[in-house]
């Protein structure tokens, strides 16, 4: 693997990540905090499916932006609805 492939397998995963992040709230707005969810999971889901059934650099550069698709911002918000109301506060 040379340095310009490992680059672009690498900076997928943070091309996602962004993408992801940067649709949430609307995600959250349209769809809900359930609805919201369920994407998310489905966008967990459908990566490692793809990670699982790539047999190829491109397909490895895929898998990592679906699975980074997953908004790390949306499980932050939803561990923090889940708490209970004492935790929540300081």
């Amino acid at each position: 693997m040379t340095d310009a492939i490992f680059g672009a397998v690498t900076s997928s995963f943070t091309a996602g990540g962004f993408v992801g992040s940067s649709c949430a709230s609307v995600l959250l707005e349209k769809l809900g905090r359930r609805g919201a969810l369920v994407l998310n999971s489905l966008c967990i889901a459908l990566g490692s499916i793809a990670f699982a059934g790539s047999n190829s650099v491109t397909g490895l550069i895929a898998a990592r932006y679906v699975s980074s698709l997953d908004a790390q911002d949306l499980q932050r918000l939803f561990i923090c609805v889940l708490q209970q109301v004492h935790y929540r506060y300081w």
